[in-house]
């Protein structure tokens, strides 16, 4: 069994030992569009090299903790997944968009950021890069599986931490840092990382040293991290009515969400820039209706025969949502983004029979 430790440079697992943290709130304002917008299309990034793109092909895809991890001073173990999926950067190339999570909290990824391959001498780099502000990061979170809903990013908004040397080697590659980097965590001064890649194989030694050059976290000499690459833990149901959903977390008990029922939910929505336009989530106030009067088609369609405890993302088109006028929060042809979980589900009373009427004193027709 692996022990989780302090490891928090490129491929850390640390952060999930302490979950992940609060999604700031957006602000701002869309600009209402003129017509319907065309359909939203996957546009990859470009690769400086065609050996780079092959390199990126190798890293596509999820990835899995090979044997459970064990949590920092707990005895519990906890699995953990890597999602790797080329996505464009604005003013870079050879970009891939990273999110890692527990198992047991898909929607709620302890990491997200981006790598870039980029040509290095006769070799190949691989870099790390951390959003500087987590504005829209949970927003992201699944949408690697429908690239074509992904915000816009930006090289402004990602800073680079570290780089990776890479070797190309008979299996695939392998390298290290080329030096160690400065850090301040946990009583290090300094940073390592390692990495070999192969087609289905992923493995990681991270290090922190302090002044004296003794480890203080991170693997131990020979220890790693093994990540094998296998079908991803959900799958985006996308439907013929353009309605998207994407099942994270399954939920328990045999009531479902059905028409009659009175359900609550907890949810955050965004519009697919990324910003942010309402959540119940800070004051703690799910929204609770009768299934499915009270909101748009999409919302009542994506959350049909949910159980208590699901999360799911949804993705809802203007036509199943607040169509070509929108609201005062919500551009008109607006595709809106929410993430749900269902928090109660309750069966309504049904209403009581009116009276038969007496039969013996009726009038009778002549």
């Amino acid at each position: 069994m692996q022990k989780l430790t302090h490891a928090v440079a490129a491929w850390t697992l640390l952060a999930a030992v302490h979950g992940a943290g609060a999604q700031p709130t957006l602000t701002g304002n869309e600009p209402p569009p003129a017509a319907a917008p065309a359909p939203a299309v996957y546009t990859p990034p470009t690769w400086p090299t065609p050996e780079i793109e092959k390199l990126a092909g190798l890293l596509t895809g999820s990835w899995k903790t090979s044997a459970p991890v064990a949590e920092q001073g707990s005895t519990a173990t906890i699995d953990v997944w890597m999602h790797v999926k080329p996505i464009a950067v604005k003013g870079l190339t050879g970009t891939l968009y990273v999110e890692q999570a527990r198992a047991d909290a898909p929607e709620r990824p302890y990491r997200q950021a981006f790598f870039q391959l980029y040509p290095y001498k006769d070799k190949v780099r691989l870099r790390t890069l951390e959003f500087r502000s987590p504005s829209t990061t949970g927003m992201m979170t699944g949408l690697w599986q429908v690239p074509q809903y992904f915000p816009a990013v930006e090289a402004g908004e990602l800073i680079a931490t570290i780089d990776i040397e890479l070797t190309r080697s008979p299996s695939g590659y392998s390298g290290k840092t080329p030096y160690p980097y400065p850090t301040n965590l946990y009583g290090a001064v300094e940073m390592t990382s390692e990495i070999s890649i192969s087609p289905d194989t992923l493995v990681v030694q991270d290090r922190g040293y302090d002044a004296t050059g003794k480890v203080v976290w991170g693997s131990g000499a020979g220890d790693s991290y093994t990540f094998k690459k296998t079908a991803a833990p959900y799958k985006a149901d996308v439907r013929d009515n353009g309605l998207i959903v994407i099942p994270f977390r399954t939920g328990t008990g045999d009531l479902k969400v059905a028409e009659g029922n009175r359900v609550g939910v907890h949810y955050t929505g965004w519009l697919t820039s990324g910003r942010q336009f309402e959540s119940s989530r800070p004051n703690n106030r799910p929204l609770l209706y009768n299934h499915p009067r009270g909101v748009v088609a999409g919302w009542s369609q994506s959350l049909e025969g949910a159980t208590k405890g699901e999360v799911r993302k949804v993705i809802i088109p203007y036509e199943l949502g607040y169509g070509v006028n929108g609201t005062p929060k919500i551009p008109p042809y607006a595709t809106i983004i929410f993430e749900t979980e269902i928090v109660s589900i309750d069966v309504l009373p049904k209403a009581p029979s009116a009276p038969a009427a007496p039969q013996g004193d009726q009038p009778q027709p002549k």
